[in-house]
């Protein structure tokens, strides 16, 4: 938990330092993407118990990557009112979350 603070603070004020009208909630999204993965891959090892663990990690590997994360956020982006700026804020702060980790 910590750590998504951390990435909620200094992504917030990075991306408001470029973008003033960017949405908290966008930026929140973006900033939780890469690791929706994770979270799943702990739950899923929690509640399904004969599942193989190498395989879950592998895809969840997959799914945390960059790709995935901004084929997600054009997915996201394409829900919203302005298509383009949403999946700017959301692929650019899954970038950033990446890069900061």
């Amino acid at each position: 938990m910590p750590n998504t603070l951390a990435h909620l603070g200094i992504q917030t004020l990075a991306t408001k330092a470029v973008d003033r009208s960017a949405d908290i909630k966008w930026i929140a999204v973006g900033c939780i993407l890469p690791d929706l993965p994770w979270i799943t891959q702990r739950a899923v090892s929690f509640f399904v118990p004969g599942v193989d663990l190498l395989l879950l990690r592998l895809y969840c590997l997959i799914q945390a990557s960059l790709f995935f994360c901004l084929i997600l956020s054009g997915a996201l982006g394409l829900l919203s009112r302005y298509p383009l700026r949403v999946f700017l804020i959301l692929g650019g702060n899954s970038l950033a979350h990446l890069l900061l980790d």
